[in-house]
């Protein structure tokens, strides 16, 4: 096993282990952190998948190699659903709409699981390659239809991802913005109720984005394609694996919304009584108007 492979099991491990510490623990935010926890897990599967490829496992049973593709697309839904409800919101069905994409996405490995195993090993081996055997792809891209044909050839999946995650970064902003300007209304000392640790989050999955963008598309925009294994690609995930330790303890000691807005009140209650206390006139003043 390569470094690469080495890091992406170490992330596969401490995915799973947080994801699972994050389910089941107890807390006030709980509808959040299975959010959370869901988005760890679903990382930490696009570690396993990555190392999976880099080890082989796919070639020995490709049936399997594209079962995990379209969760990246539930990366951003969950990302959003964790910021809606830290910020003390109820979800509703209409939230379910959300995952569409995702659930649409998986025809494409349903569809892949039914071709025949030889046909599976010559679409893995030409675009997992630098495709450079043209008469393996000619062959490979003739037995799909057009609208596959095109979204696999230009790798669409990653550049849709793109947009779709980028969306979603931003609507956590804005949903950010939006809460803020609601304590203000409502609530003196803001700064107990400051969703740092949103912005926090939201940027950092930006700045994967961002690595995405110039390590793994940049590659197809200048030569057309990469070879799935090489250190250009994967070092936007390998971002990730360092990443994803940071984020799943910080979501582990969030304070709840809930508490925030108790002690916010409890200040705002103790401060009138110490203002109605305060002496308006000291008692050596008085007697020396009344010429005592």
């Amino acid at each position: 096993m390569d470094l690469i492979g080495f890091l992406y099991g170490l992330g596969v491990l401490h995915g799973v282990i947080l994801a699972g510490i994050l389910f089941f623990m107890r807390s006030e935010h709980r509808v959040a952190n299975a959010f959370m926890a869901a988005l760890v897990a679903c990382i930490a599967l696009r570690f396993l998948s990555n190392w999976l490829i880099r080890s082989g496992v796919f070639i020995q049973n490709p049936q399997w190699s594209l079962l995990s593709s379209p969760l990246d697309f539930a990366w951003g839904p969950l990302l959003y659903l964790y910021a809606y409800s830290m910020s003390g919101r109820k979800l509703e069905a209409k939230h379910v709409l959300h995952f569409i994409p995702c659930l649409l996405l998986f025809s494409a490995p349903i569809t892949f699981a039914l071709y025949p195993r030889e046909q599976q090993l010559e679409f893995l081996t030409y675009f997992w390659s630098n495709r450079e055997n043209q008469e393996l792809g000619e062959r490979v891209l003739g037995r799909m239809s057009v609208f596959w044909r095109t979204w696999m050839d230009m790798r669409l999946q990653g550049s849709f991802f793109s947009v779709q995650f980028g969306i979603y970064c931003y609507l956590v902003l804005r949903q950010i913005q939006k809460h803020k300007l609601s304590l203000e209304r409502h609530f003196s000392f803001t700064e107990q109720m400051d969703l740092r640790w949103l912005r926090t989050l939201t940027f950092v999955c930006v700045l994967f984005l961002i690595l995405f963008l110039v390590f793994n598309r940049a590659g197809l925009v200048l030569f057309g394609h990469f070879e799935i294994t090489a250190l250009s690609p994967n070092t936007p995930f390998l971002f990730l694996v360092v990443a994803i330790y940071g984020i799943g303890i910080a979501a582990l000691y969030q304070p709840p919304i809930r508490d925030a807005q108790e002690n916010t009140t409890k200040k705002e209650n103790t401060s009138v009584p110490e203002a109605a206390q305060a002496p308006t006139e000291t008692t050596t003043a008085k007697y020396v108007r009344s010429s005592i």
